[in-house]
């Protein structure tokens, strides 16, 4: 029969024993039962999985099985890449790795750090892959079929320094190589006063726009940050705040100004309100004070060079944070402790506003400690 519910159409075919029995038992006459149609999409499927696959030889999981002294084996080569820019050869520095387990070949580029380490996240010119010793036409996709279509691989025996190979129609001329692939081509191919791998110099402008010349690797060199050093560079100093605006809506709005003392930037973040999500407001950044236009303040454009400071931050200022004013409203204890700590090096506004934020209690320690 055919069930319809809610505008489908079933068509019951078949039932299981147990429902048979159940209503044959009630005196329920069955007919006899159907054969399930095919499902199209299901047949399709099913000769997707039965038509045989090819993977291609260049891939590295397709490679044979390789001795177990060759797995994790890393040759390391000293190159040079030969590039074409402005209709005039150049070469540009760059390190060969060779996984003889795979016959698997990469390239990755100069930086600037220890050029004796591997690093994942090194610049990659070109990603492992078994490269073809004489180019073909077919050589050039990286699904090229059968490994006889294209002939013999680029072997260990053919980056022997000093020589020059092509990889992928680009000439490649391989200068020196490291300790552990000297060993590897003595032991195997008994080839010694092979070039040692030397240091690339580069000349890489630093921050204040001098150049010098540093080592060059495969491993970028982390920038260093100020203030992890020094506690007093990674103080941060906390205030609350309150957006100054006549909608009756934003009255209860409440924030938290963040402050760095050593380079002067600051964050804003909303805190969480009935009906408000909250979250941060402004990244990490140094903010321009508004330019004073006649008698009105924040008029709309502001100076770069004339940023926000500590002298700017006391209970009851306003700063205009690009476009929107926000009233100082508090701050932590460890404010007022820092600004007693460097009374030289705040603003005297601050201090007294803290003392009078804390207390009667705050403002006896400051009488005691003048009077002693």
């Amino acid at each position: 029969m055919t069930l319809t519910l809610y505008g489908r159409h079933y068509v019951i075919y078949d039932c299981d024993p147990f429902t048979k029995e159940y209503l044959l038992s009630e005196g329920t006459e069955l007919n006899p039962p159907q054969e399930l149609p095919s499902d199209p999409y299901s047949e399709l499927r099913k000769s997707r999985a039965d038509s045989p696959s090819r993977r291609s030889d260049l891939r590295p999981r397709s490679a044979p099985s390789a001795p177990p002294r060759l797995k994790g084996l890393v040759l390391k080569f000293d190159v040079m890449v030969e590039e074409v820019e402005g209709g005039q050869l150049g070469a540009t520095p760059a390190v060969l790795l060779y996984r003889p387990a795979d016959l698997t070949v990469e390239l990755r580029q100069p930086s600037y750090h220890d050029y004796m380490e591997i690093k994942r996240f090194s610049p990659i010119i070109l990603r492992a892959i078994r490269v073809p010793l004489r180019g073909t036409r077919k050589a050039m996709f990286v699904d090229i079929g059968e490994e006889g279509e294209v002939g013999e691989w680029l072997m260990p025996h053919h980056l022997i320094p000093p020589t020059t190979v092509t990889i992928f129609s680009r000439r490649v001329m391989v200068t020196g190589c490291d300790d552990q692939t000297r060993r590897f081509l003595m032991d195997n191919y008994g080839i010694d006063n092979v070039p040692a791998m030397k240091a690339i110099e580069n000349i890489k402008p630093d921050e204040s726009g001098s150049s010098g010349k540093t080592q060059s690797d495969i491993v970028p060199r982390p920038k260093p940050r100020s203030g992890l050093l020094n506690s007093q560079d990674a103080t941060v100093l906390r205030f609350s705040a309150m957006l100054d605006s006549s909608l009756k809506t934003e009255g209860d709005r409440s924030f938290i100004i963040t402050y760095h003392i050593i380079d002067d930037t600051m964050e804003l973040t909303e805190l969480a309100r009935p009906g408000g999500l909250g979250g941060r407001i402004l990244s990490r950044t140094r903010v321009p004070k508004p330019k004073v236009k006649d008698d009105e303040q924040g008029a709309g454009w502001y100076s770069k060079p004339n940023f926000y400071t500590l002298d700017d931050f006391y209970i009851g200022a306003t700063l205009d944070i690009w476009g929107r004013r926000y009233t100082i409203t508090g701050g932590d204890r460890y404010v007022l402790n820092y600004a007693r700590q460097h009374e030289d090096q705040v603003s005297p506004q601050l201090l007294a506003s803290l003392i009078t934020y804390f207390g009667e209690e705050e403002r006896e320690k400051t009488d005691n400690k003048n009077e002693s």
